[in-house]
């Protein structure tokens, strides 16, 4: 505990020489991250999401409203609020950050997977079961869209069947010895 209260000094002194900064300084923004995500796990919770909810009104000025970083910053500050219980809240940002990543991310990002699942989990807790029945569905659905696997892959696969799941690696190098040393 000692170490987060050393960490936090130090993050708040930072923040004050950072306030002298430009709104638009990396610095500032940095420095607010930081110290929202150290209140965060010391669980003090009203501090982080101040900072979070700053962070994201300074992203959304001044990088855009569809900017990447301020999905991120909201997807952040929806799970604060949702892990705090406060999901009208939560909804709200959940609901910006899949929308931002669904116009910047490809299809199947797993971040937006991710997201998804999240907001869904927070709209069963809220009785909404449906909506996070078909959110859920729809979500597993793009997290099954895969690339198209090679002949070599697909041969591995079919002459190994009893390995389950190995590691993607441990795939692809047995895969390229096999064809490396040619038959027999």
């Amino acid at each position: 505990m000692h170490e987060y209260d050393e960490a936090e000094a130090q993050w708040f002194a930072a923040l004050q020489e950072a306030e002298l900064f430009e709104r638009t300084d990396r610095r500032l923004h940095i420095t607010l991250e930081d110290l929202a995500e150290l209140y965060f796990r010391q669980g003090k919770h009203v501090h982080a999401q101040a900072l979070m909810r700053r962070i994201y009104d300074i992203y959304s000025r001044t990088l855009g409203d569809e900017h990447p970083d301020v999905a991120i910053v909201a997807a952040n500050l929806a799970a604060m609020l949702f892990a705090d219980k406060q999901f009208e809240d939560a909804e709200i940002f959940y609901r910006r950050a899949i929308a931002i990543k669904t116009i910047t991310a490809p299809k199947a990002d797993p971040e937006l997977v991710t997201l998804k699942v999240q907001y869904a989990q927070l709209l069963r807790d809220l009785g909404r079961h449906d909506e996070a029945e078909a959110l859920t569905q729809h979500a597993m659905k793009q997290r099954q869209h895969k690339i198209r696997r090679s002949g070599v892959y697909e041969a591995f696969v079919q002459e190994n069947p009893q390995e389950q799941a190995p590691r993607l690696e441990d795939r692809l190098l047995n895969a390229v010895m096999k064809v490396d040393s040619g038959p027999g």
